[in-house]
């Protein structure tokens, strides 16, 4: 990635984290928070239903013995991701 390239990638960046961090809009905080909880309309009923779903105690410890953030290892991106977001 050249250095403009680079540079442009971090003023994006920038950009979108003073975005995401405005709260000056309270109907575009409201339309983005129903976007982001749904991601796609084509999941909203899925969604819907999800909330009816009741776990048990032991199925709650289950999980939270398999996603248990010390469990969790490994970087997210490879190298190739890395360059490409700048890091």
């Amino acid at each position: 990635m050249s250095r403009q390239s680079t540079a442009s990638a971090r003023a994006l960046a920038a950009l979108n984290a003073r975005v995401i961090a405005c709260n000056r809009c309270e109907r575009l905080r409201t339309y983005c928070t129903q976007i982001a909880e749904t991601k796609r309309r084509a999941y909203l009923a899925e969604n819907a239903a999800a909330a009816a779903i009741r776990l048990t105690a032991e199925q709650v410890s289950s999980l939270d013995v398999l996603f248990a953030p010390e469990a969790v290892a490994g970087a997210r991106y490879n190298e190739a991701g890395m360059k490409d977001i700048g890091l």
